[in-house]
């Protein structure tokens, strides 16, 4: 009981100033001149690796935390998304203040202990702009060892970036659909 009050104070802490990055396609209307729209996905995708004495990493929750290096862009709170590592496209639709952004890691909340790869994927969100910042694939083991180190020192995992804007218009286009329109830059984000 103790272990699950201190999980659920541990979650508080990490995400509980975060919002999410699904903003409705309402609130991407009310851009300012001081703000901007980005476009993206997420991916968990698994390699086989056979450790020893093995854990699962399939079908858990995954949180993804962005955060601003540059200016006061979100200087009271973070942003993150939830994930289901089951190879599911998840889709970001965020307005955000102008500014460097980046992705600093992925956190697993149902993993005893919870499971953390750190990562420095960096955005840009420009004034008066909707950009498609590209789908970032996170490529990890499908099953860890229990002996092995939580933050998979022994292989890291893999990732790429990739630009899938077609797709991603095509999947997203009928809830949001000013993503029809040729008003949408492409700046892929860097790792």
């Amino acid at each position: 009981m103790i272990y699950r009050i201190l999980l659920l104070f541990y979650i508080t802490i990490l995400f509980g100033c975060a919002t999410p990055l699904r903003d409705s396609p309402e609130q991407l209307r009310s851009m300012t001149s001081e703000q901007g729209i980005i476009y993206g996905s997420v991916i968990i995708r698994f390699r086989e690796d056979n450790p020893t004495f093995p854990r699962s990493l399939e079908n858990l929750d995954w949180y993804v935390k962005v955060t601003p290096i540059e200016g006061d862009a979100l200087s009271s709170s973070d942003r993150s998304i939830r994930i289901k590592s089951n190879g599911e496209e998840v889709p970001i639709f965020a307005l955000l203040p102008a500014g460097t952004y980046e992705i600093s890691g992925f956190y697993e909340q149902g993993f005893k202990p919870n499971v953390k790869i750190l990562t420095r994927i960096l955005f840009e969100v420009s004034k008066s702009s909707r950009t498609y910042i590209g789908r970032v694939v996170l490529t990890i083991p499908r099953e860890i060892g229990t002996l092995d180190s939580i933050l998979f020192k022994r292989r890291p995992a893999d990732i790429t970036i990739e630009d899938a804007l077609d797709k991603f218009i095509e999947y997203n286009s009928h809830q949001y659909t000013e993503l029809k329109s040729n008003e949408i830059q492409k700046k892929l984000m860097k790792n």
